[in-house]
């Protein structure tokens, strides 16, 4: 895929080469069977990041054959896979590492909750509703926004001392 990146590829063959990334990374997905961490915050989160993914390599497929707008995929992988990849380790690296006890609260999920409605609501709205994309990206900006700002309220005593 690098590879095709770099050549600018586009058209039914490179959609079919994300279309086997995707099913690829599907696999993987439901391999590690996700649904049996649902009572483990601190993993299914992680989980959640991951589902962008294979998610980001069906949109870019789609957008490769010109059936949707390539921003879903960027912001599947950027807003999603990341934005909650990087949520989920900060929560659990910040307890690991200052010697708490790694169990996500009520805080860790709401914070969890506010990145992955910012991604569902950043990718799914301008692709069911175009003319909505000013306000989906505002209203995703807003719970992004929240998601990090809870974050740094509970952790700021955490991290800035001994």
């Amino acid at each position: 895929m690098i590879l095709a990146d770099l050549f600018n590829s586009s058209g039914s063959l490179f959609a079919l080469l994300l279309l086997v990334a995707f099913f690829a990374h599907l696999t993987r997905w439901l391999l590690w069977t996700p649904w049996k961490t649902l009572n483990t915050p601190l993993v299914w989160v992680l989980h959640v990041a991951y589902a962008w993914i294979p998610l980001h390599l069906i949109f870019r497929s789609m957008g490769a054959m010109a059936w949707i707008s390539s921003s879903a995929a960027t912001h599947a992988l950027t807003v999603g896979a990341i934005g909650s990849m990087t949520i989920g380790m900060m929560t659990r690296t910040a307890l690991g590492h200052t010697g708490r006890k790694l169990v996500a609260g009520k805080v860790e999920i709401t914070c969890y909750v506010f990145v992955a409605t910012a991604a569902l609501i950043r990718v799914f709205v301008p692709l069911m509703y175009p003319s909505l994309i000013m306000n989906a990206v505002l209203l995703s900006a807003i719970f992004w926004s929240l998601g990090f700002s809870l974050y740094t309220l509970r952790y700021w005593s955490i991290l800035s001392r001994a």
